[in-house]
């Protein structure tokens, strides 16, 4: 693990001691001490900061590199899983890295500057899957409610707020499609995922492979977006209307989303 200054631009100090590929990281509040976890199976706590033992008429201070305040997660840079941060922690007074402006309070302002910052740092707005799987459309349309409501007139929070229009644009499929369930052969339970380019009533009909209705998943009125992993996509347990586990074989799934509508195949395997 390498450590950076990231105002200076240098590397401060470079860690060892884990034989397995380190997997996550963790500061302490003050940032002082940092938790490391490894594929190795062991958590190792490092003083990152540490005080040597001064003379006894010697108190030398310790003075930690300075850090970029929109970096919420410190990872060195300011990106979209920064943005998802504070997002998390809108409407909260503490004393926390997501109020990135120091008044006291976590709310869009701070989520506006963080978003400005993405697009300084980048160049153009970055959109990483990695954090955008877990935003959704409907609270990014509720931030920029919010941000314009704030009336900002700044030309750096601004920029913040383009940021906010491309992630939306980002977020919005081009067009609405059925994909592939996963896992498929399954035992016990499925999930189906799709793409939605525009808000709309969806359900997804289950047949046997003689053209049986099986199950009907009724999921509701949805908002566009992607709903690919486990959190969003639909569900299937494998079992029929009444509760009854399905035997093994060939299924066919019809998705209706609004005028929308396409159908796949998936097998059982008991």
């Amino acid at each position: 693990m390498r450590l950076w200054d990231t105002a200076a631009g240098e590397n401060i100090r470079t860690i060892e001691g884990h034989i397995g590929d380190v997997t996550s990281v963790e500061f302490s509040p003050d940032g002082s001490t940092l938790a490391s976890g490894s594929r190795d199976g062991t958590v190792l706590l490092w003083e990152i900061f540490p005080s040597p033992d001064p003379p006894e008429d010697e108190h030398p201070q310790v003075e930690v590199p300075p850090q970029v305040k929109p970096d919420v997660n410190r990872d060195g840079s300011v990106d979209v899983r920064d943005l998802v941060l504070v997002a998390g922690r809108l409407g909260k007074a503490a004393e926390n890295r997501a109020d990135v402006n120091g008044d006291g309070t976590v709310n869009i302002l701070d989520l506006v500057i963080v978003a400005e910052m993405i697009d300084n740092e980048a160049g153009a707005p970055l959109v990483d899957s990695a954090g955008t799987e877990i935003i959704r459309i409907t609270e990014v349309k509720k931030w920029l409610d919010e941000a314009r409501r704030f009336g900002i007139a700044d030309v750096a929070l601004l920029r913040g707020i383009e940021y906010l229009e491309y992630l939306l644009e980002a977020l919005t499929p081009e067009r609405t499609s059925l994909l592939p369930n996963y896992p498929n052969p399954f035992n016990p339970e499925t999930w189906i995922p799709y793409h939605l380019a525009r808000e709309s009533e969806v359900e997804i009909t289950i047949y046997s492979s003689k053209g049986i209705l099986v199950r009907q998943l009724d999921l509701g009125l949805q908002a566009e977006g992607f709903y690919t992993d486990k959190h969003y996509a639909a569900y299937w347990d494998g079992r029929n209307d009444n509760g009854e586990l399905l035997a093994s074989g060939v299924y066919i799934y019809v998705f209706r989303a609004g005028s929308y509508r396409a159908s796949r195949r998936m097998a059982i395997v008991r």
